[in-house]
């Protein structure tokens, strides 16, 4: 799904499925077992059943190369790390330098989201040496295992709004695959994904909806984008209100990829998207939130939103609050 090319060797990720356990079970035991037997001792049918309690595809990539799987990988973007729960190459394509690619591609998302990545490591396992040849320090051990960071030095965000490119596309495909991490039981067009031009073209009509058409509204989608580069998350503008988006949702619906949250990078993106709204002619417009969501809250009033009221919907399951924003002059600057 997402190419990762480097000078010297290029791979690709899919999202695995439930038919890759079998992958994931032969991956373990050729590269695992050595290092288990010395901790534990290896009872093959004991490790089938913890890695089958311990398999969710939803948060598995499954690594290729010229389509054929040869690994298995498990990062989980966190609020304040990025956790490698699991890196599996098979012995046979090892010590050609695809982990070291594979870990700087990590160690690279990580730096631009200014978080640590975060590892543990059995202590037989020489791949200990190979993260500290990357930087990693070992911060604390136990009988088992070693647990090691990656620390980055913080980073300034700049924040743009872009419309959809096929140049950011790979970013954006990873903030998706955030998305549903966090929720596997929502819907992701990924053919939009493979299809990128179907994809732009739906972008590019968004915004044309019959004026009689009163239950759909035109909107413009952008994404937002940090130090130029990184799509991480994206931002709808809708031109104007339903009588559904009236109470639920208004003129703006936005998202944030989890490891880029509580960095100010959604209040930025929303005083950019009252600048674009504003060129559309619209001098007020209404956003919703749940009455519980502290960051969506605090974005809102940060841009100047005055609440008008808090209210309950019987088809959703929370209280909803409704904010107002008046768009001045400076607001179009």
């Amino acid at each position: 799904m997402t190419n990762q090319n480097t000078k010297q060797l290029s791979y690709e990720l899919r999202q695995a499925t439930q038919y890759d356990f079998e992958l994931l079970r032969r991956l373990h035991r050729s590269t695992l077992k050595p290092y288990v037997e010395q901790i534990w001792g290896w009872d093959e049918d004991q490790q089938v059943k913890l890695l089958q309690e311990r398999f969710f595809p939803s948060k598995l990539m499954v690594v290729q190369q010229a389509g054929i799987d040869i690994g298995i990988l498990q990062v989980e973007s966190r609020a304040e790390e990025v956790f490698l729960g699991n890196i599996l190459i098979r012995p046979e394509s090892q010590r050609m330098g695809l982990g070291t690619q594979i870990m700087h591609n990590i160690i690279n998302s990580a730096t631009a989201a200014g978080l640590p990545v975060t590892l543990t490591v059995l202590r037989p396992n020489p791949a200990k040496a190979f993260y500290e040849h990357l930087g990693f320090c070992t911060t604390s051990e136990d009988d088992v295992r070693f647990f090691m960071k990656y620390n980055v030095t913080p980073i300034q965000h700049s924040v743009t709004l872009a419309l959809p490119c096929l140049e950011l596309r790979d970013s954006y495909i990873e903030c998706l695959k955030d998305f549903q991490q966090e929720d596997p039981s929502r819907p992701i067009k990924w053919e939009w994904m493979e299809n990128f031009d179907l994809y732009l073209n739906w972008c590019r009509n968004e915004g044309k909806v019959d004026d009689l058409d009163l239950n759909r509204a035109p909107q413009t989608t952008y994404w937002i984008v940090v130090n130029k580069k990184i799509a991480v998350g994206k931002l709808t503008l809708r031109h104007r209100l339903t009588p559904k988006l009236e109470k639920l949702g208004g003129h703006f619906g936005y998202e944030i990829r989890s490891s880029f949250r509580k960095r100010g990078i959604a209040t930025k993106a929303f005083a950019l998207g009252l600048k674009e709204i504003k060129k559309l002619g619209l001098n007020e417009v209404i956003v919703t939130c749940d009455d519980d969501n502290v960051g969506s809250i605090r974005v809102l009033e940060s841009n100047g939103g005055q609440l008008v009221e808090t209210y309950e919907l019987s088809d959703w399951p929370k209280p909803v609050r409704k904010y107002h924003f008046v768009l001045t002059k400076e607001a179009q600057r």
